[in-house]
């Protein structure tokens, strides 16, 4: 039996059922798009995600970001601002090969890291450190996958206090000649600005909505290296969006 029935748009009001199939219709002029669901949990949400605090990245955001960032299997990957490992986790998900790293100034937000990390069953190596103050590690990294501080919900702390750039300023030097950094940051801190002033090799810049706000989705060769380009697909499947009119160059 199909049971079908019309909600206003409430937020008070809700169907007090369990259903065994979900359907949705998206309509749109003449045309309509009947979608079923095909699993109980809505695949946006990820199940390791429970320990979490202020500024917390969404995880599709961060799978996103590894997508644009890849393939690195095999590769070295840092996000020194890691926040709940997010990123970090989606890092390892995408790339089982990869070695990740993830550290962050707060130790309750490392404690969430490995908690998420083990409930996702990754292996990470995760440690306090202040990002602003890192030093030329050992061995460089191939990718800085991170989600600094927008000084919304979350500040920066400890040396980059008084500022985040400062980050930006050395981060360079943690990674090989080839590497590059993937981010997201406030619109309003002009990180691409920042970056290509700083002879950082853009390759995306591109803008979202996020949270309410307008995001910069930045993908970069470090100074004196490459361009970080887009996989070749991938490439091609934005340079397709971008002549249907779905986006623009620079995002919405």
């Amino acid at each position: 039996m199909l049971d079908c029935r019309f909600l206003e748009r409430s937020p008070t009001r809700r169907l007090d059922v369990t259903p065994d199939l979900t359907v949705r219709v998206f309509l749109r002029g003449s045309t309509a798009i009947v979608a079923m669901r095909v699993g109980q949990r809505p695949l946006h949400r990820r199940a390791y995600k429970v320990a979490t605090g202020p500024g917390t990245l969404h995880p599709p955001l961060a799978a996103a970001l590894t997508t644009l960032a890849g393939p690195l299997d095999g590769a070295t990957v840092l996000d020194p601002f890691c926040g709940d490992g997010t990123l970090a986790i989606e890092a390892a998900l995408r790339w089982p090969s990869a070695r990740v790293a993830a550290s962050d100034i707060d130790p309750e937000r490392l404690d969430n890291t490995r908690a998420n990390a083990a409930r996702a069953g990754v292996d990470i190596t995760v440690a306090r450190a202040d990002a602003g103050d890192l030093g030329t590690r050992a061995s460089a990294v191939d990718l800085l996958l991170t989600n600094p501080p927008w000084n919304v919900s979350v500040t920066s702390q400890a040396s980059l206090r008084s500022s985040v750039y400062g980050f930006w300023s050395t981060a360079a030097d943690l990674l090989q000649r080839s590497g590059r950094t993937c981010t997201v940051t406030d619109s309003d801190l002009d990180v691409p600005g920042f970056l290509d002033h700083g002879g950082y090799r853009l390759g995306l810049c591109t803008r979202l909505r996020v949270a309410g706000r307008i995001v910069h989705v930045v993908l970069a060769g470090r100074p004196g290296g490459q361009v970080a380009e887009l996989a070749p697909e991938l490439g091609s499947w934005r340079a397709e969006a971008i002549r249907a009119g779905v986006v623009t160059e620079h995002g919405f």
